[in-house]
């Protein structure tokens, strides 16, 4: 698949591909296995604990100046644990980024996230009452944002391995690598698919 040449990568520390190493699985993030699935240059400026402002205010113009063919933008999860969530702000926030790079030609990817609390290992209540519908909200409105550009979705929030215990880290939070592995080739596919349509 040749179909990008530049990718860039905006976001908090899932573009960033923080992860744990898995026996029997390279150390390898998920944008790390896209890069030489595609063979892209990719700069990649994903950033541990930024909200999405913060990753527009940083991260979004070098992006530009690196005049990307295909950009992944993951940012969001850091807003819905805060502990005053603006579901509007961080649409708009979403909806500037995005845009920008769909007017500079690029093609983007967007992320919903993987549901931890299905593999059991997060039983916490306040998590599940207060931030489970944090994340779903984040969910949609990166969905709605991604369909408002013509973006590439690749939505986990439903997606099987999600309910298995060993694609997470210990952080409980981060993927590993095993689960990076999953992520990247469900990604390649729906690029792939999408190449085939334009």
């Amino acid at each position: 698949m040749n179909a990008w040449q530049r990718m860039a990568v905006i976001g908090d520390s899932i573009a960033s591909g923080v992860r744990e190493p898995v026996d029997g699985y390279e150390d390898l993030s998920w944008i790390d296995r896209m890069t030489r699935a595609l063979g892209t240059e990719t700069l990649n400026l994903g950033e541990r604990d930024l909200r999405a402002r913060e990753v527009r205010e940083r991260q979004l113009s070098p992006a530009l100046d690196f005049r990307p063919d295909l950009a992944v933008v993951v940012c969001g999860g850091n807003d819905a644990f805060s502990r005053r969530f603006d579901a509007v702000a961080l649409e708009a926030e979403l909806d500037h980024m995005v845009g920008a790079f769909r007017a500079a030609g690029a093609d983007v990817v967007t992320l919903g996230l993987f549901d931890i609390v299905r593999s059991g290992l997060v039983s916490d209540a306040t998590f599940i009452e207060e931030f489970q519908p944090r994340l779903r909200l984040l969910h949609d409105v990166t969905e709605r944002v991604s369909a408002a550009h013509g973006a590439v979705f690749a939505d986990f929030s439903a997606h099987p391995a999600g309910a298995d215990p060993s694609i997470y880290s210990s952080d409980l939070i981060h993927l590993n690598a095993r689960g990076h592995a999953i992520a990247a080739v469900e990604v390649l596919a729906l690029l792939e698919h999408h190449a085939a349509l334009t």
